[in-house]
């Protein structure tokens, strides 16, 4: 029993399900933690991966169902608990605030009067936003860095900056240690949504194609590092009480990432003429407007493009990391391709591409 004890929220999910296996490889007990239904099946449409935790089990993960906004289902959940990783959030840019506070903010309360409790606490990792930072104006805006001017441009991130302030505020009344991440755009397998619709796109075209004036960069970080990265920082005594920007080292355009994809994959690339990227943004919003209206007559998903995401489009960001690297920390995938390379396999043989 002198393996440390680590509670990891949201465990059912892209990744949560990493985080474990990252734990268990490191030799900690685990603690895992989500809803209920998370654990009834596999679902590639939400991100939720039961089979992971479940097979896990075998090496001594402990699956406990629960509901952080109800504190009379958490009273036993930090019960000899020496780290938390807490990834349990409502992702969504379209999510009614209500919800948006209920489960990103007032569900970390609950889980921080449990904490304060807790004899055994260590320490705790947050998941924060990586876009949570004001957007970018000129080149003179960029890098971001952590201590970039913060600009929420949508409830979710405002929910998830809310959040963030809770925690530090908290943990700095209550003498207790805490690091957040702030992960930029995520890919790597069991990736359904942000990062992994990116890398599905293109693997859906017989020829790889891009206009040839998206020239943006794209921030991105593997799903691996990320939760490395977390291990890092929760083994830790620097950063305590500190904001972390988890990116890797590229500064990949998305020319070059569509080139990348044509390559991995074996097709065709092809650049087009340029577009207008208003022209652009102008029928992603149709789109997202159209979709939105048929969720409210028809229900079902999500619409595939949302009014609040289709600001980002075509956006040029570039954030440093040096901060982290600072701490010492050595990324597993620093360039994107060889990321992308251990990615894609998965999503050809899930979505039969």
């Amino acid at each position: 029993m002198t393996q440390p004890l680590s509670l990891v929220t949201g465990a059912c999910g892209f990744m949560g399900t990493h985080m474990v296996e990252i734990l268990v490889k490191a030799g900690h007990r685990v603690r895992a933690t989500d809803l209920v239904s998370a654990f009834d099946h596999d679902d590639l449409k939400t991100g939720r991966f039961r089979s992971v935790i479940k097979n896990l089990s075998a090496q001594g993960v402990e699956w406990v169902a629960a509901d952080l906004t109800k504190p009379n289902e958490i009273t036993k959940l930090m019960d000899g608990v020496d780290y938390v990783f807490h990834i349990a959030a409502i992702f969504s840019y379209s999510a009614p605030w209500e919800i948006l506070h209920r489960v990103n903010v007032q569900g970390t309360q609950n889980l921080l009067d449990l904490i304060k409790k807790t004899p055994t606490f260590k320490k705790m990792i947050l998941w924060a936003a990586g876009g949570v930072f004001k957007f970018p104006q000129s080149p003179e805006d960029l890098p971001i860095r952590e201590t970039s001017p913060i600009d929420p441009q949508n409830n979710y991130l405002k929910s998830k900056w809310e959040q963030e302030c809770l925690v530090r505020n908290f943990c700095r009344e209550n003498n207790l240690k805490f690091s957040a991440i702030m992960p930029t755009t995520v890919y790597g397998p069991r990736a359904v949504y942000g990062g992994g619709q990116m890398i599905r796109e293109p693997l859906q075209m017989k020829t790889v194609m891009v206009p040839r004036n998206f020239t943006a960069r794209i921030p991105t970080i593997h799903v691996r590092d990320v939760c490395r990265a977390a291990l890092h920082l929760a083994q830790s005594d620097q950063g305590n009480g500190e904001s972390f920007i988890v990116n890797d080292n590229s500064t990949t355009k998305t020319t070059d990432f569509m080139q990348m994809m044509a390559r991995l994959t074996g097709k065709k690339f092809r650049l087009l003429p340029p577009i207008p990227l208003g022209f652009i943004r102008f029928n992603l919003s149709i789109a997202a407007a159209l979709g939105k209206l048929r969720k409210k007559i028809f229900g079902g998903p999500n619409p595939k493009f949302e009014k609040d995401l289709v600001k980002y489009f075509g956006v040029d960001f570039l954030c440093d990391n040096s901060k982290l690297k600072a701490t010492g920390f050595q990324f597993e995938y620093p360039e994107f391709e060889k990321g992308l390379e251990n990615s894609i396999p998965w999503f050809r043989e899930v979505y039969n591409l």
